[in-house]
């Protein structure tokens, strides 16, 4: 009778359980996969990214992305459209690290994160507290006096660090519509539509496997056409 009502039980509760559970390891895992093939891809002609670093660096992006509430496979599409996944990277702007941050969207991270602001969001504080409690103790009560090239040095160090500014930049503009948090992300008026639209077309060409070319309403994808040959 014991093992009847074990049984019965396990009907009812175990296995949706475990068909959840399932079909959530099952979609980590693809995500996984196709995170690690976007960043080889990226650096195929280069020799740059081993597997082993590759596999390192989409389990980074798995696990900030998830810690964020942020689309994994959009995410590896703006780290691959800003800097190929190369953490020495640096723009003309001078922006720095996987993410591609400037001394103002530090500013806005921080601004975020600390404790004394006024823009402050919780959400977002409380996010960094359960996956990351060490960094978020480093992150300033006020910002008025933070020594914004310091904060620069760490990021274009540090490809986990680079990651989750980058992740709570983004996430601070996503109220709305993706391609909005998208533009705001870039944020130069000149290429900030170019900019939502390469990341929206690459997102879409990795979720398919590299294989269906994205039709994207705001124009075609410039940045996507001339990696199409990897």
């Amino acid at each position: 009778m014991f093992f009847k009502v074990l049984s019965l039980l396990w009907l009812v509760y175990g296995a949706p359980i475990g068909q959840i559970m399932s079909s959530y390891w099952f979609h980590q895992n693809n995500d996984q996969r196709l995170i690690r093939s976007a960043v080889l891809a990226a650096n195929t002609d280069r020799g740059l990214v081993a597997q082993l670093q590759a596999k390192a660096l989409s389990k980074k992006i798995i696990h900030i992305s998830q810690c964020f509430e942020i689309d994994p496979i959009l995410f590896t599409a703006l780290v691959w459209r800003e800097s190929h996944f190369r953490q020495q990277s640096k723009s003309e702007t001078g922006a720095v690290g996987l993410t591609q941050l400037t001394t103002s969207g530090i500013h806005e991270v921080l601004d975020r994160l600390s404790a004394d602001s006024r823009r402050k969001k919780d959400q977002l504080r409380q996010q960094l507290a359960k996956c990351y409690p060490r960094t978020l103790k480093t992150i300033p009560r006020q910002i008025e006096q933070v020594d914004f090239s310091s904060w620069k040095k760490k990021i274009a160090g540090s490809p986990e660090l680079a990651l989750i500014f980058g992740a709570v930049l983004f996430k601070s503009y996503q109220s709305g519509e993706v391609r909005i948090a998208l533009e705001r992300y870039n944020g130069d008026p000149k290429v900030k539509v170019k900019f939502a639209n390469d990341v929206l077309a690459l997102s879409y060409w990795i979720k398919s496997s590299f294989k269906v070319i994205p039709e994207i309403p705001g124009g075609n994808s410039k940045f996507l056409a001339s990696i199409q040959d990897l």
